[in-house]
Order: structure tokens, then sequence, then C-alpha cells
């Protein structure tokens, strides 16, 4: 996967912002590769999948590789990036059978960002949010994506609200076009 590597990000000028971002780079074959700068250095590291599904929420893979390298940190911080890939990789190993498209939406509810919370990276007046979901069909060539809309009532025993997302989006690769289908 390496040649892949270096094709996509090493020989493209892909720059990263004012933070290093961490970025999941797949094939319609089921392989992928997750690439992320390192913060201090600025040198990009590559994960690959190993033929099992990656997790991304806000910490770096490469720093953390697994559950087992993780810090501790306070369960009730719900934000939290580890806590939040935990919530997600136990809803991926207690999984039975094939993925749907559902299954996708619902894992990505257990981890949006939503926090108010200072010690959860939130400063008002500026919370943090997950700004849109995606669900990708590798075969059609095609993306499912719904965007935030606003904040909803707050859920009971939670430190957020729920969030309002529009209804989805469908964007597709044809050969030559790129089609959106509103859903």
């Amino acid at each position: 996967m390496s040649t892949m590597q270096n094709a996509i990000i090493l020989t493209n000028n892909v720059t990263m912002l004012a933070v290093p971002l961490h970025m999941l780079i797949a094939d319609r074959s089921g392989r992928s590769f997750i690439a992320e700068m390192s913060d201090k250095e600025l040198q990009w590291h590559f994960t690959e999948n190993a033929g099992k599904p990656r997790i991304l929420t806000n910490h770096a893979v490469y720093k953390y590789p697994d559950t087992g390298t993780f810090p501790d940190v306070p369960a009730t911080d719900e934000y939290n990036s580890f806590n939040r890939y935990r919530r997600l990789d136990a809803y991926i190993t207690g999984h039975k059978g094939q993925f749907t498209e559902e299954d996708a939406l619902n894992s990505m509810s257990l981890v949006q960002a939503n926090t108010d919370l200072a010690m959860e990276g939130g400063s008002r007046p500026l919370p943090m949010r997950t700004v849109w979901t995606s669900v990708f069909d590798l075969e059609d060539r095609s993306a499912q994506v719904s965007f935030y809309l606003k904040d909803g009532e707050k859920e009971p025993g939670k430190n957020a609200s729920c969030l309002v997302f529009s209804p989805q989006f469908t964007f597709r690769l044809d050969s030559y076009k790129i089609s959106i289908n509103r859903g």
C-alpha cells in the first residue's frame, strides 16, 4: 500500500491547516490507510487498515494505535476523543454480520462532536459540533451526506443537546461528471 500512499499524498500538494488533521484514504477494493501529519516534526505517518474497519475520532492514530495505548480519561467526558473511540470500537467489535448503511449511521451517532464544555474542547461562543456525517458506497461511487442544522432538545443525563441534521444528500461520481441528488 505504500505505493498508493506515496502516489496520493507525497506526490500531490496535500497540506494541513494550522492544526494537523488526519484523512482516511480508501479504494473500491476495501484497502485503506490513514494519513496523518505530526504536529511537531510535520512528518507524514501512514497506518494501514490490515483488513479491519478503521476508526477516526480526534486523536492521532499513529500515536495511539489501539485502546491499550490510550491515556486514562474520565468516562464522564462524553466528547473526549478516546472515549468516543472506545464507544465506536465496542460497537464495531460487537456487531454481527455485514454492516449496512443504517449500521454506519448508528455508529456515527455514537461519536458525534457535541460539547460546550471547555474541558472537552468546547469554548463559548464556539461549541464543538459534528458539521456533517457521510456514508460512502464504494461500488456505487456515491456518498450520502447529512449536514448539521442546529441544536435540538437537551438530552436527559447528558452534557449536551441532541443535534439536528439535514435530510441526506447523495453525491455520485459518474464517468465524466458529479451528480447530486437530494434524498
